[in-house]
């Protein structure tokens, strides 16, 4: 599960591999495009996405490169030029190439073990999601499963880096440009533990692309939402005989007020010579079922890095309805703050990329964050979908965003989105308004 208005992954790569006649050997290409316009500014981006697979019994060997293109019509932040110097600005040259991922695995989704360059989302809410250098495994016992991951992560690799970052390209803020991952490998690294009940014994971490084809892709309000052809619904929130009508069987008996649906406890670390003093991070997360079928998920989280000792908390909320005409209402609501132990604590883990906000992306060294998400599948062919993310940050600089997609697929390789966004923040001279388009085409 993933904080609620946290900005989607829209890339349909995953679910467009192509099989070689009959052969283990998969293919596919994924070709975006968006162009926006801001206050002063214009934007646009072009990108290019292969991926190979080859995959035999519980071997896969995965690569996936990318091309990037970029523009902005605007200058820095402060006035200066395009690509002048400034403190951690180092935004990528405006035509670069990378790869996303490239790696072993032996196993299948749930006892697997995965060696090279990953996606990885830790099985906790917020504290790990990012692509690394490194090892992940997973061991599935019943119920239970246990989790661990080693790596490193670079400007390269990681998520807000060359290939997949965005925030350069708005460029509104000088603040967009900084992170915390280190320029080679070994500078930046992590490591981490967990083990998760869940009532039904199903796990699902650290899927790949390619694995992603048989279970869907991102979109934002939460995992549970997934999608190999960006709508369908899965896991958690699963669509059973209750739903059948759209109403829950008077047959079926009403859930306890606290349903336990999963639990979960972790031990994390991030350390290097790009992180001033060690830090450790322990914790536990929960989620429940209770009235009207809405999800309630918990995690609390205690930071101990010298002078910055805080326990973080995160709250929320998902409903997801079934309407009688066959189309589909989420909504969830989050919560993220924090309780210093010293006076002067920051928390700041150094890679939860929440990306919430299309532009700002506010993280999680942000708190207080309140964050809001409201998503309708419409019945339709073209699988038409509106989703509305608002994000407020309640201290500091107070910004918030209120983003709205309309969107939908034109075929099965066309995915079509528009985005209109409002912004505003201490740190603005004006509040920002933004209008994009982005096409994505897969084959």
């Amino acid at each position: 599960m993933t904080i609620s208005a946290q900005v989607d992954c829209r890339s349909i790569l995953g679910a467009h591999l192509h099989t070689v006649k009959g052969s283990p050997l998969s293919l596919g290409l994924e070709l975006s495009g968006s162009g926006a316009i801001l206050n002063e500014r214009k934007i646009g981006n072009l990108q290019l996405y292969g991926g190979i697979d080859y995959s035999i019994k519980k071997h896969q060997f995965y690569f996936e490169g990318a091309w990037k293109g970029w523009y902005n019509s605007g200058s820095n932040p402060d006035g200066e030029e395009i690509q002048t110097g400034y403190t951690d600005f180092n935004r990528p040259k405006p035509s670069h190439v990378g790869f996303r991922e490239l790696f072993y695995t032996y196993g299948d989704k749930n006892d697997f073990i995965k060696l090279g360059v990953q996606s990885l989302e830790t099985p906790d809410y917020f504290l790990f999601n990012e692509r690394m250098l490194g090892i992940s495994g997973s061991k599935r016992i019943g119920q239970f499963n246990t989790f661990g991951a080693a790596g490193t992560v670079t400007n390269k690799l990681s998520r807000f880096g060359d290939v997949c970052g965005n925030r350069h390209i708005y460029n509104i803020l000088h603040r967009s440009q900084f992170n915390f991952t280190g320029d080679i490998p070994g500078e930046t690294n992590f490591g981490t533990l967990s083990f998760i009940w869940k009532k039904d014994g199903a796990h699902s971490v650290n899927m790949s692309s390619t694995e992603k084809k048989d279970a869907p892709d991102e979109f934002g309000l939460t995992d549970e939402f997934e999608q190999t052809d960006e709508f369908e619904q899965t896991d958690e929130f699963e669509q059973t005989d209750e739903f059948e009508t759209g109403l829950i069987s008077e047959n079926k008996s009403k859930p306890a007020v606290f349903q336990p649906e999963q639990a979960g406890i972790f031990f994390y670390e991030e350390f290097g010579s790009g992180f001033h003093e060690y830090k450790y991070y322990t914790g536990l997360h929960a989620g429940f079922k209770t009235w009207f079928e809405t999800m309630i998920h918990l995690e609390v989280v205690d930071q101990y890095i010298l002078n910055d000792h805080a326990i973080a908390y995160w709250l929320g909320l998902e409903k997801e309805h079934f309407w009688n005409n066959g189309t589909v209402t989420k909504l969830g609501i989050s919560f993220l703050d924090k309780i210093d132990i010293d006076s002067t604590a920051h928390f700041y883990p150094a890679f939860s990329n929440l990306f919430m906000g299309e532009v700002m992306r506010l993280d999680a060294m942000d708190l207080p964050l309140l964050a809001f998400s409201a998503r309708h599948h419409f019945k339709s062919k073209w699988k038409i979908y509106t989703q509305m993310n608002i994000v407020k940050q309640l201290k500091d600089h107070q910004a918030q965003e209120l983003d709205f997609q309309l969107g939908g697929k034109i075929n099965s390789h066309f995915l079509l989105t528009s985005i209109f966004s409002f912004i505003s923040s201490e740190l603005l001279e004006k509040n920002y308004w933004m209008t994009k388009l982005e096409v994505r085409y897969a084959f």
